[in-house]
């Protein structure tokens, strides 16, 4: 019977450290899943409340969601006139560079982004 106890309690603690690896594992995908970014115009009044960032083709080489998101805008699509999925870490760096970041004294600085002749706004969202 000590033999059957001692066996259980080894399958019991392997199925555990299975169990919490899987689930390590899904922890650690879960912060790299991305996120989903709308465009809005800023109107040219407003402008006084974003810092501007111009937007270049090199910014869409390294952010192909980015470029996605600027070619596919529909001026008919109300307030939103874009939308586009990002994955992985790009999701921090186009929300730092391009949508919203903090200074040193932890206030929010909106970027807003001009491209062909109009300033846009990006909102982010996470998944």
């Amino acid at each position: 019977m000590e033999k059957l106890q001692k066996t259980a309690l080894a399958v019991l603690i392997i199925f555990i450290v299975v169990i919490s690896g899987f689930m390590f594992f899904l922890h650690l995908l879960s912060g790299d899943l991305g996120g989903s970014m709308s465009l809005a115009k800023v109107s040219e009044e407003n402008l006084d409340y974003y810092e501007i960032v111009e937007i270049t083709d090199d910014d869409f080489n390294r952010y192909p969601a980015l470029r996605e998101l600027f070619e596919n805008i529909n001026d008919d699509g109300g307030e939103f006139i874009s939308h586009a999925s990002v994955r992985g870490k790009a999701t921090d760096e186009i929300m730092s560079k391009y949508s919203v970041e903090r200074d040193s004294q932890g206030n929010h600085i909106r970027k807003a982004l001009f491209w062909n002749g109009d300033y846009y706004f990006i909102l982010m969202a996470r998944s």
